[in-house]
């Protein structure tokens, strides 16, 4: 009797194993679904345009991207709605991406591969709420056929929307870009600030050198030693809201910077160079480019300016701003000295000063180096008379001074000095 007990148990477990066994969803790589459930009595049909006002949903994308070459990724953004149904790796601050499968009802059944997508507003995660199982979702971005996988980009697509809530962010068709797009990103025609984060979010012809125009609205770094590149921003005089990162461009006429003033915050510059998306979520316009125009001007040479005479001399702010000249009447304030080869040695005061230069400037109580020239003291009583080392209480005085205007110490200087005047006494023979 227990035999045929045990044998009617053992027959009802192998029923219900091979039950169980028909309910198993396909493979996640399953080659006609991209991982979901094949049962034609749940198959949804392919919905919506990819758009933002009428997204794909999961069937649609992937109908989409089915006629994508294996490699092959989206020329423009594409919308998907969905459910996540399972999260392969969540938000985190290490990476800002995350990676999950959506589908239209939540379950395995045509679920579309999220990959390394982006958070709200386009940027990496840094802090908050993390992406559940069954959260609504509108993902938008490029997607690919990755070796028949129909997935997101890498990178290039990010969570537009959680649950309703939505913080914008630029997709690659630049509808989130606020303002009037201007130009056509020629030299003669450049784009303004707004037409090139458009022309960067529709993913455009970006081998492309185009011109942009703006007004520099802050300044991250200038070299003007090893590399001689500039990395700035630019915005739109009527619109400050948009910003474009020009990064590791060269100045006017495709020449390095050599001085660190070449540019300022609220100069207007041309700019030639190729734009991308960098990372997949800042605009930029790329290391190679450089300054066509800078405040309507498209040479480095300095501008010419009257050098002076002896009873209408030019002051230090003038001097600065010539170019290079013989015989030039300076008059300043002595306000220190360098103490090596170039002017971000400069040091005001007389402490430890040496007997080789002095820096002169409009007023005795500047200690900007950018408003200041070096004079180069040359040996005899001229040297005697001014030098700080030997002359600290002479430091803060006026001098009049005659000699070449000469681009020097990374900025300008007076050299070869012929004659000074310093506390009502002259040296030196006067031209």
């Amino acid at each position: 009797m227990k035999k045929v007990i045990y044998s009617f148990f053992a027959m009802a477990i192998a029923a219900m194993t091979m039950t169980s066994c028909e309910d198993v969803p396909a493979p996640y790589d399953y080659p006609n679904n991209n991982g979901g459930n094949n049962d034609p009595a749940t198959t949804y049909e392919p919905e919506g345009d990819g758009t933002l006002e009428n997204p794909f949903n999961a069937a649609g994308a992937i109908a989409y991207a089915s006629q994508l070459e294996s490699g092959q990724e989206s020329d423009k953004d594409i919308y998907i709605k969905g459910k996540v149904v399972s999260i392969r790796e969540q938000y985190s601050t290490q990476y800002g991406n995350a990676t999950f499968y959506i589908s239209q009802d939540g379950t395995a059944n045509q679920q579309f591969y999220i990959y390394r997508a982006l958070y709200l507003g386009n940027k990496k995660y840094t802090n908050g709420d993390l992406i559940n199982e069954g959260d609504d979702v509108v993902v938008c971005g490029r997607i690919t056929n990755y070796n028949g996988t129909y997935e997101t980009q890498q990178n290039k697509a990010f969570l537009y929307s959680l649950n309703g809530k939505s913080e914008g962010g630029n997709e690659q068709g630049g509808g989130d870009v606020e303002g009037t797009a201007k130009g056509s990103g020629t030299q003669a025609d450049p784009f303004n600030v707004v037409a090139a984060l458009k022309y960067i979010y529709a993913g455009q012809n970006l081998d492309k050198e185009v011109y942009v125009k703006g007004k520099i609205s802050s300044i991250d770094d200038i070299n003007t030693t090893q590399y001689g590149n500039a990395t700035y921003n630019i915005t739109d005089a009527d619109n400050t809201k948009n910003e474009l990162k020009i990064f590791r461009g060269y100045s006017l006429g495709n020449e390095k910077f050599t001085e660190q003033d070449e540019i300022k915050v609220g100069d207007e510059v041309v700019v030639v160079g190729k734009l991308l998306l960098y990372q997949g979520n800042t605009p930029e316009m790329g290391q190679g480019n450089y300054i066509v125009l800078l405040n309507g001007k498209d040479s480095k040479e300095p501008e010419t300016v009257n050098t002076g005479t002896y009873d209408n001399p030019i002051d230090v702010l003038t001097a600065l701003k010539a170019g290079d000249a013989e015989g030039a009447w300076v008059k300043g304030y002595i306000v220190g000295y360098v103490s090596g080869d170039n002017i971000s040695t400069a040091v005001f005061g007389a402490s430890g000063a040496t007997n080789l230069n002095i820096l002169i400037a409009n007023s005795a109580d500047v200690k900007d180096a950018s408003k200041c020239i070096v004079v180069n003291l040359p040996r005899g009583e001229i040297r005697s008379a001014l030098n700080l080392k030997d002359n600290a209480s002479v430091l803060g005085s006026q001098v009049l001074l005659t000699g070449n205007l000469v681009a020097m110490y990374g900025t300008r200087a007076l050299n070869g000095v012929k004659y000074a005047e310093l506390n009502g006494k002259s040296y030196g023979s006067k031209p």
